[in-house]
């Protein structure tokens, strides 16, 4: 029996005894306690997912919400961590602050422009403008303070604006207590098989200045995350990562209808390179979990967001307003030395350094309605967004060394650009309460936009001057639903909204433009026809189903023309699906979550410049997933009180990035994750095995640009053991 082999049969046997000694504090427990079955937390649950408190129940769309306090509870650090309890959501992984969401597999793998929109509170964090050239990075916050995320499926555009086609994923941060003190502190250490040793560290503090006026609630983190990718001409373990940072909110409570909160965040991300390897035709590691790159292939990421939410309640009306600036600082280091062609004599590798600089800053005001026979909502906006994108690509000799500046290949491209957008939008919805059952909503948006840029260009492929461009561009969104509720425990729905992302002038090569490339692309646009049932089968028992119909059309697929990537307006979609949960406590400590989600999402029109036949799927969207979480706190007045649970996930085969020779299909995968653990007031310790049988899964595969010429995938994290503690109070 080899190693790996001993070390699974132990890790099971030890799940086994946990498992016994778990049963057995159970069958105390239950003879102690109370018939009686609890409410589900999920009976309590508000949200602010369409801009009023609303119990999730009475939302008549699909959303899906996790409880912060939940997600550490269970050891969940990192959005790749909890997207496995979402199905319907999927995360093209690129490693720590980097990849794209995808929801309902809307996306083509490509996309230049973001389709899902991401929030913390109401601040927009996702660039709207199509010229950031930012859509592969994500804000991944840590969730010292965060209060649930909730994750709106479909197109959220008359609320939410541009790019929120496929949805949102919304942040919600705790507020600053007024009256009472409270704090927390948490440790981490975590090994990963095939790899290194990690750590994670976090403190949150809230305390009243004056009590009932002014409240402040801090939190400050870090934490290391292992690596496991060797780079084989650099550093073994080579992909680990570092995330530093804090926030701070202050609280003011101006009279008994006017409140005011103003909130600074800040934190920096550096991974030390690509969280991928080199994979053969059959998709399975080519050389071990390794890559080969004499190149620096680091990622660098910095956050500073600073907001202020106003809210003052009128008699007839509450009036917010949301004012936030953001600068965001990306920076990743690429070998792209399978151009080294292009850069003559000498030219052994290419390095290029990905520079991207995005400074935000919106306002939202809007009123919304007292609850009443008529409801409504109306808003205004702003956003301003200035963006600079510096991308040069340098020819290095074979040590990796630059070539002189006097060399043509020196400077095989540099890009430099400075973007501006500028949006205006107004929004509002009706809702009308025919009766205690009945009511329908109606909503629109109207926004406008202008762009410019400048642009330098220069190098072997950068000859072609490009003009300072001015655009502008309007789109109106619309929303209808009808709300039917039998009871206060079931509410049956039908929805249909529409969503848009921008489009915009794009920069061409000569021979883009000899092959008769448009130099602007519009706008794409999808409908999304939506009918669900969400309700309580019995006390501590809830559940949601919906099913629903998109229609994309313009589609901003990418294509390369020549030697250079584009934007064309070539391709339809449709995409239908079923999304399914069940949230069961059925008894006290205990609690279960089902969920499964159906999709199928195809092109409807081949696109030969990318490789695209009609009935291809969507790249990223599998056709079935589904997770399964349970958790049990035994014995909940003991000392210690013993817990265990499982997060379960399962996802089938689906699509990567479309190419000339079509989208390679990355296999289907079924990961486990345990956990046990012991709690006393103010308490807590914990052990984790993720992927407990070390599954070996790859989130998305292409084509390296190393000039290697192999295949590469972007792995999911192999089995880390994790123990935790912390303290409350």
């Amino acid at each position: 029996m080899n190693r790996w082999a001993k070390e699974r049969v132990r890790l099971l046997l030890s799940v086994a005894v946990i498992g016994v000694q778990g049963f057995g504090v159970a069958q105390a427990s239950e003879a102690a306690a109370s018939d009686e079955v609890s409410e589900s937390p999920r009976d309590e649950i508000i949200v602010t997912a369409q801009k009023r408190s609303q119990r999730l129940q009475d939302v008549p769309t699909s959303v899906a919400v996790l409880t912060g306090d939940a997600l550490i509870d269970q050891g969940v650090s990192n959005l790749a961590d909890y997207v496995k309890q979402v199905p319907g959501l999927v995360l093209r992984d690129g490693g720590e602050g980097t990849g794209q969401p995808v929801i309902r597999g809307i996306n083509t793998g490509s996309d230049r422009g973001p389709l899902v929109g991401v929030y913390l509170d109401d601040a927009p964090l996702t660039p709207s403008s199509p010229l950031v050239l930012a859509v592969g990075f994500v804000f991944d916050p840590d969730l010292a303070d965060i209060d649930r995320i909730e994750i709106l499926k479909g197109p959220q555009s008359t609320l939410y604006g541009a790019s929120a086609m496929g949805g949102v994923i919304r942040y919600v941060t705790k507020q600053p207590n007024l009256d009472d003190v409270s704090g927390s502190f948490r440790g981490e250490l975590t090994q990963v098989t095939h790899g290194d040793i990690g750590y994670g560290l976090r403190a949150s503090l809230n305390t009243p200045l004056v009590p009932g006026k002014v409240a402040l609630r801090a939190s400050v983190f870090h934490r290391r995350q292992p690596g496991y990718a060797d780079n084989t001409a650099r550093e073994k373990d080579a992909n680990y990562s570092r995330t530093t940072g804090g926030r701070a909110s202050l609280r003011f409570a101006l009279s008994e209808t006017v409140e005011t909160t103003f909130t600074g965040l800040a934190q920096d991300i550096y991974r030390n390179d690509r969280s991928g390897i080199y994979v053969n035709s059959s998709l399975k590691p080519l050389n071990g979990y390794s890559n080969r790159s004499i190149f620096d292939n680091s990622f660098r990421g910095e956050y500073r967001i600073i907001t202020n939410i106003t809210k003052v309640d009128l008699d007839f009306a509450d009036l917010s307003n949301i004012l936030s600036y953001s600068v965001t600082k990306n920076r990743i280091n690429m070998d792209v030395s399978s151009i080294a062609f292009l850069g003559g004599p000498g030219t052994v590798g290419v390095f290029s350094q990905n520079d991207v600089k995005s400074k935000r800053l919106s306002n939202e005001l809007r009123l919304a309605s007292n609850p009443g026979s008529i409801e409504w909502l109306a808003g205004f906006y702003y956003d301003r967004e200035r963006d600079v994108n510096f991308y040069p690509f340098r020819g290095t000799d074979a040590n990796g060394d630059f070539l002189p500046t006097t060399v043509p290949g020196y400077d095989i491209y540099t890009f430099f650009n400075h973007a501006r957008y500028d949006e205006y939008a107004a929004f509002g919805n009706v809702t009308a309460n025919f009766s205690e059952s009945l009511e329908a909503t109606v909503g629109a948006r109207y926004s406008r936009n202008k762009q410019s840029f400048d642009l330098f260009r220069s190098g072997i492929l950068g000859q072609v001057p490009i003009p300072p461009l001015n655009d502008t561009d309007s789109k109106v969104t619309y929303l209808a639903t009808v709300s039917y509720k039998p009871t206060r425990d079931l509410t049956l729905y039908v929805r249909a909204a529409s969503g848009y992302r921008p489009g915009s002038t794009q920069i061409l090569a000569q021979d883009a433009i000899d092959a008769g490339v448009p130099i602007t692309y519009r706008a794409d646009t999808l409908w999304n026809y939506e009918a669900g049932v969400k309700g309580r089968i019995a006390p501590g028992v809830n559940f949601e189903l919906a099913a629903y119909q998109i229609d994309w059309k313009d589609i901003q697929l990418g294509a390369v023309i020549g030697r250079h990537s584009v934007i064309l307006n070539a391709a339809k979609a449709r995409s239908r699906g079923i999304e399914a949960a069940i949230d069961m406590q059925p008894t006290p400590g205990l609690s279960i979550s089902l969920r499964g989600a159906h999709s199928k999402g195809s092109i409807k029109a081949a696109v030969p410049q990318v490789g695209v036949q009609a009935g291809d799927p969507l790249p990223f969207s599998p056709e079935w997933s589904g997770a399964a979480i349970i958790d049990h706190a035994f014995n909940e007045g003991a000392r210690p009180s013993p817990t265990i649970g499982l997060t379960a996930n399962h996802q089938s085969s689906m699509g990567s990035v479309f190419t000339e020779t079509g989208s390679t299909k990355l296999a289907a995968r079924s990961l486990l994750d345990l956990r046990a653990g012991l709690k006393w007031p103010g308490f807590s310790i914990m052990a984790r095995v993720d992927n407990v049988f070390d599954k070996f899964a790859l989130s998305s595969v292409g084509t390296t640009s190393d000039g290697s010429g192999n295949r590469f995938g972007t792995l999911v994290r192999p089995r880390t053991f994790a123990i935790a503690f912390e303290l409350k109070y």
